[in-house]
């Protein structure tokens, strides 16, 4: 497959050229962690892992031999976003007015921030997990002091069926930990606020509308999903689930 993609890979997009290789940087972590996890009861298939991850490494370093002349703009330009927007998303806003929303809510959420970050001034900052134990015993009680916020302030009716994994495979070191992991390895309640994607699925099991209850061509639910998760994170901050953090 990484062969054909020499071939295939001829777009000078330089966006993309970088998210390959970043998106194959965090592969051969993937590779080289499920290689060591193998080792003590599937040894056979170890072989295996580390040559996809040498395959891996070497289209890695391909990509950022071709990266340099790769210097074209990608995107689909305004008029193609949005019909695309218009027809496939459903959406009813133009780049231009979508611009409009973003920066204006961009504005008011860095405000809010730094309010909240005066109103907190005399804590001491949070101190992020140290051990695979810890962060497992943090994701544990998150969990299970999410769920009793949601019923006890009545949120939302949360059915017995809802539940969020508690379960944490290994513990990232802080030089291989993303946005979203730094964020959970200080406090793991905001990323439990966006799973409310989860929660919505499993209600969708249950759900008998004639529309909703069947699979569709295409999510076009998808903007309004992202939407109410990323929301939801605020909403639950403004309504006081962190405030024993």
């Amino acid at each position: 497959i990484l062969s054909q993609a020499k071939q295939n890979l001829v777009v000078e997009a330089k966006d993309l050229w970088f998210l390959g290789i970043r998106e194959k940087k965090r592969e051969s972590r993937v590779l080289e962690n499920l290689a060591d996890r193998l080792a003590e009861f599937h040894p056979e298939l170890v072989p295996l892992v580390q040559q996809a991850k040498e395959s891996v490494d070497e289209f890695q370093i391909w990509l950022k031999q071709k990266q340099s002349p790769m210097t074209a703009p990608s995107g689909i330009g305004i008029d193609n976003y949005n019909w695309y927007m218009k027809n496939v998303h459903l959406i009813p806003f133009t780049w231009a007015e979508q611009m409009d929303i973003v920066q204006r809510e961009l504005e008011r959420a860095l405000s809010f921030l730094k309010l909240e970050e005066h109103r907190n001034r005399k804590l001491p900052e949070l101190r992020p997990a140290a051990s695979l134990e810890e962060i497992r015993l943090r994701r544990r009680d998150a969990v299970e002091y999410f769920f009793e916020f949601l019923r006890q302030e009545d949120v939302f009716t949360v059915p017995d069926y809802m539940q969020l994994s508690t379960d944490v495979r290994s513990f990232i070191p802080p030089d291989r930990r993303d946005f979203f992991v730094q964020v959970t390895y200080h406090d793991c309640l905001p990323l439990l606020c966006h799973s409310f994607h989860w929660l919505e699925k499993q209600r969708e099991k249950f759900n008998t509308h004639p529309i909703r209850s069947v699979p569709l061509l295409y999510n076009i639910w998808d903007s309004r999903s992202e939407g109410m998760a990323t929301g939801f994170e605020e909403m639950m901050l403004q309504a006081g689930l962190f405030d024993k953090n």
